[in-house]
């Protein structure tokens, strides 16, 4: 995915949480359950296709058609499972590297070297993030990409103390 500069070395690696991934899902699993929940009403929606086709051809159209959704179903859910283990902020003693999976196979990589770094600002909104620790970190740079957005990390407060403590050891290192 990327290299380490030489003397580089990484201090921590933080990922979106859990929650977060969960609540992007839930609507897969719902997707999911609906043919299911449908299967009943099948036979009485398409009752003269039944009469004409016969009852074993409609059966096995509609066990194809459900295996064929649930099946789509599952790979939507692992390509985004891919995505949430993938998304990470990685904190170096060097940069800051946000690597954001986009889809299966592109993905958009951000470093700010930590002497950029102007400001760092945490959001957490609503109750759920507040009671699971989970929130957004903006950070402002000097660099050719102004600004970082990482939406949903898992304890940004900590991410936070980390990359300013990262900063201020760049700086005294560097004086």
């Amino acid at each position: 995915m990327f290299d380490l500069l030489p003397g580089e070395k990484v201090i921590v690696g933080i990922r979106k949480h859990w929650l977060v991934f969960f609540l992007e899902t839930i609507g897969l699993f719902i997707a999911a359950a609906v043919p299911v929940i449908l299967l009943p009403f099948y036979s009485d929606f398409f009752s003269e296709t039944v009469t004409s086709l016969g009852v074993d051809r409609f059966q096995n159209l509609a066990v194809f058609l459900v295996a064929g959704w649930f099946l789509l179903m599952l790979v939507t859910f692992f390509v985004m499972l891919t995505g949430y283990y993938l998304d990470i902020l990685i904190v170096t003693n060097e940069r800051l590297i946000d690597v954001d999976q986009l889809m299966l196979f592109s993905r958009d990589i951000t470093t700010a070297p930590l002497e950029k770094i102007e400001d760092v600002k945490v959001q957490t909104l609503g109750i759920l993030a507040t009671i699971f620790k989970f929130g957004n970190i903006n950070i402002q740079t000097a660099a050719e990409e102004r600004e970082m957005l990482i939406k949903g990390l898992r304890y940004p407060e900590y991410a936070r103390d980390v990359i300013m403590k990262a900063y201020e050891e760049n700086k005294a290192r560097k004086l």
